[in-house]
């Protein structure tokens, strides 16, 4: 009779623990609960609002930097641009400066005009010339183009400069009869609109 019964003690045993491990689920029920809800500090999540305040408030952030390091590489481009203006402008003086002083000055400026004895000076403006047959300083009065090389063809990378040049009959600048000098002013507009001058004087010698 004994050993027909000694079985079912382990059963008896498991059914108990069992049954303790059914109370202890219950009593922690409402913590578990608590978990679903998000009320655990480690485990509690964004609501759509949070969400969108945090866009917001991103964009704004990203708005103030960009204005903030926007000017800064606007000016860094600034040496760049100086640099091929003052290129362009020392190339068109020492054009312009290696032509006759005027029009009816022989080659070689060998004889003054407007002096006893030599020719009449014809005066400041293009004599008639195409561009790429200008042969005297005044001729280039008045021009303004898209900076151009020896052949004629725009000038690769500066494309979008302007040189506009502007000659004068300035002797009195030097302490000069007024024909005896003229002042020739070259300015480059660079891609960003900045103006840069530069200028020089070729004199009736």
């Amino acid at each position: 009779m004994t050993a027909s019964f000694r079985p079912l003690v382990p059963f008896i045993l498991r059914q108990a623990q069992d049954e303790r491990d059914l109370t202890t689920s219950r009593n922690h029920l409402p913590f578990a609960l608590s978990l679903s809800k998000g009320e655990s500090l480690g485990h509690q999540g964004f609501t759509l609002i949070e969400l969108v305040v945090a866009i917001a408030a991103s964009g704004v952030l990203m708005a103030l930097l960009v204005s903030a390091f926007a000017p800064g590489t606007i000016q860094s481009t600034d040496p760049l641009f100086s640099l091929r203006a003052a290129e362009l402008g020392q190339s068109y003086l020492e054009d312009i400066l290696g032509r006759r002083y005027d029009e009816a000055s022989p080659p070689g400026n060998r004889t003054r005009c407007g002096e006893a004895g030599g020719p009449a000076c014809v005066g400041i403006g293009p004599d008639g010339e195409a561009r790429g047959t200008y042969d005297d300083a005044d001729d280039f009065d008045g021009l303004s183009e898209a900076p151009v090389d020896a052949s004629g063809a725009v000038r690769p990378g500066y494309e979008a400069y302007v040189v506009a040049v502007d000659v004068a009959y300035a002797g009195g600048d030097l302490g000069l009869a007024a024909n005896d000098a003229k002042r020739i002013t070259v300015t480059v507009t660079d891609p960003r609109g900045g103006s840069h001058v530069y200028a020089a004087y070729k004199t009736n010698f």
